[in-house]
């Protein structure tokens, strides 16, 4: 028996620490280091080649988004496990970096929150929980880019606002603002901007400070840059979202 793992160019770097990790723990404990292997190759055609595997593969386990998941329980010749899309953990060591741990686990929640490895679990060594988790909550004001969603805010603005949903549990949010900038393929942005207001404000008490968005109509890539005093526009933008914070 053995565990072959197939990872994405994204996550390579990754993948291939985890197996060298692996491989060492099995020589250690004098087992054949072989016994987990790696797929070097990253591309789409060789996540294929396991789902047709008939022969070689007994079982195949996708850890991924929605979209990895239906293509191996589509295409697969060999049994599957169709599972839910991935959970990511992160644990902070007592011993760790506090400013680089705060900085990856921000950038793990926040830089994509709707991506399948996006950060949903944060496990802290209790030693530091208290100096971490104010670390994350000191933000004070959220700011939505909205651009191109003609008609409704996109489902990766909308997977971010449900997940805001487990922080909502544990601290109120009255005290931090939101700010939105709409960038509409046609003039639907003030419904995306009905849409923050109300899942952000309604549902999340954020605080909606005067003047929380700024719309802009733009149908082509860099098209927004010729619109008439659009530099001024955030400027003022920018200064009033100061304004407001400095009240």
């Amino acid at each position: 028996n053995g565990c072959i793992l197939r990872s994405g160019k994204d996550a390579w770097n990754s993948a291939r620490a985890i197996t060298d990790a692996l491989q060492a723990g099995l020589a250690a404990a004098v087992l054949d280091p072989l016994l987990v292997q790696l797929v070097e190759d990253v591309t789409r055609e060789s996540s294929y080649d396991l789902m047709r595997g008939v022969g070689y593969i007994d079982l195949l386990i996708p850890r991924g988004g929605a979209g990895l998941i239906r293509a191996c329980v589509d295409n697969a010749k060999v049994p599957c496990i169709e599972t839910g899309t991935g959970i990511c953990h992160i644990y902070i060591d007592g011993k760790a970096d506090l400013q680089k741990a705060v900085k990856i686990l921000v950038n793990a929640k926040t830089s994509r929150p709707s991506v399948c490895n996006a950060a949903e679990v944060c496990l802290v060594d209790g030693a530091i929980a208290e100096t971490v988790l104010p670390a994350i909550r000191r933000s004070n004001v959220l700011l939505f880019l909205c651009p191109n969603y003609n008609d409704a805010v996109s489902a990766n603005l909308s997977a971010f606002i449900n997940r805001l949903t487990a922080l909502f549990n544990q601290v109120r949010f009255y005290n931090k603002a939101v700010f939105a900038i709409v960038v509409s393929g046609y003039s639907g942005g003030d419904i995306v901007a009905k849409q923050v207001l109300g899942a952000l404000n309604m549902n999340k008490s954020f605080l909606l400070p005067a003047k929380f968005a700024l719309f802009a109509t733009a149908n082509d890539p860099f098209s927004i840059e010729k619109i008439a005093d659009i530099d001024a526009q955030a400027a003022a933008f920018a200064h009033n979202m100061l304004a407001q914070l400095k009240k």
